[in-house]
């Protein structure tokens, strides 16, 4: 019997006309189907999407889990299988399987999979399942009692996607209270899986939002985030250390709560991860919590953070996590500077029995900036005003187009792979 023929029986056999057990049957055996990349076309060219998604609304609990894990095989692997599926109406159903009360923990899970390969880098996909009431019921997924540590990382995964897709799905998010269950998994879940999901939807929710910043330091995400930094998993790290980054740069009370949260120590170790990546993030938030907290250079340097910091900086100017690390030692010496001069004030008052006369003038502090100019990366130039960020990579400054052009030859590499992973991260 030839694929075709094979699928064309099946499809027939998942009509509703027929028995439950056989329609059970059909797509039990269409799932691994499914996960054949090369028989998506003839899977959705025989009518199964359509018939799945029927099914979908069964009251047979193992046939719709069956009908579900089907769909989410086949849409794992193909975006036309993705679009077919929705086109089917899938969407609203898959939604119905959420919220229905008589729903098994592993259809939740199946249906939550589902819809994160739909959102998989699909705004459309992703206004779908919020217009069908998508959000609110991924947000119970991640709320409530239950202890599946599948379904909260599946529906996390949805909603850390739609986050970053667009302001207002973040907002939606919020709207639907997903901010204190998302911070709960963070501190609380044991998987590593959902942690890095609960992180990077807190990173995303966070962006060009101060009232969504402030919501997810009120329910504790500052702690939660510092707790994760000393995470064994890499992809953990990475997310953690980018959320402390975000929330060091909204405000002084943000950096100096990451402060008092402990961060000194396990961003010290980061900067010894071996993951340049990890590295290169950890740097910028060190930067970022010594811009809007100065007296974390205090904490910084006593938990041993100068040694990797010139360890890096050694890299060359060519390099980002080299430039990074310049800052950053440039921020600890002003910082150095000012706690100099600082000391070397005099007591302002003398002994009302003292002459006039012997009073000593009390010694002004040097002028130093709280913070150093940003600079210009090409190693020649020096220049800290008209600064652009570099388009591709977006942590370098330059003056002119032209130092641009001057620093590529050593930048080029650099910023692919900070480009190159990021992109992989973010997926």
């Amino acid at each position: 019997m030839t694929s075709s023929r094979r699928l064309r029986r099946l499809v027939e056999q998942l009509g509703a006309g027929s028995p439950a057990a056989a329609r059970c049957e059909a797509a039990n055996q269409l799932r691994p189907l499914a996960l054949e990349g090369a028989l998506a076309p003839a899977i959705i060219a025989a009518g199964a999407v359509q018939a799945l998604v029927d099914a979908l609304g069964d009251s047979d609990p193992e046939l719709v889990e069956a009908a579900t894990a089907a769909l989410g095989n086949l849409t794992c692997r193909s975006s036309e299988a993705s679009a077919a599926v929705v086109a089917a109406g899938a969407v609203p159903a898959v939604v119905g399987v959420l919220r229905r009360r008589s729903s098994t923990p592993v259809q939740r899970r199946m249906a939550a999979t589902l819809l994160r390969n739909l959102a998989y880098d699909s705004p459309a996909h992703s206004l779908a399942i919020e217009d069908v009431g998508g959000i609110p019921a991924l947000v119970a997924c991640l709320a409530g009692t239950n202890s599946d540590e599948g379904l909260h990382h599946q529906a996390a995964a949805v909603l850390c996607n739609m986050a970053g897709m667009a302001s207002h799905l973040a907002a939606a998010i919020h709207e639907a209270g997903g901010v204190r269950p998302l911070v709960a998994l963070m501190a609380t879940s044991p998987d590593e899986l959902v942690q890095w999901e609960a992180a990077g939807m807190a990173r995303r929710m966070t962006a060009r939002s101060p009232a969504r910043c402030r919501a997810l330091t009120a329910a504790g995400a500052i702690p939660a985030a510092v707790a994760l930094l000393s995470s064994p998993a890499a992809n953990v790290q990475h997310e953690a250390v980018q959320l402390v980054d975000y929330l060091a740069q909204q405000s002084a009370e943000r950096a100096a709560a990451i402060a008092a949260a402990g961060a000194a120590g396990p961003l010290v170790c980061l900067l010894d991860s071996g993951s340049s990546q990890v590295e290169l993030d950890t740097l910028q938030a060190i930067g970022s919590v010594l811009r809007s907290f100065p007296l974390f250079a205090a904490e910084l340097k006593a938990s041993g953070g100068i040694t990797p910091l010139r360890r890096l900086a050694g890299f060359g100017s060519g390099s980002l996590a080299g430039i990074h690390a310049g800052q950053a030692l440039q921020l600890l010496s002003h910082q150095a500077a000012e706690d100099v001069g600082a000391s070397r004030v005099a007591p302002a008052t003398t002994p009302a029995t003292a002459p006039a006369a012997a009073a000593a003038p009390a010694t002004p502090a040097p002028a130093v900036p709280s913070r150093p100019p940003r600079i210009c990366a090409n190693p020649g130039c020096g220049a800290t005003t008209g600064l652009k960020r570099c388009s591709g990579c977006r942590a370098v400054r330059y003056c002119s187009v032209e130092c641009s052009r001057i620093n590529w030859a050593g930048h080029k590499a650099e910023r692919r792979r900070l480009q190159a992973q990021r992109a992989q991260a973010s997926g």
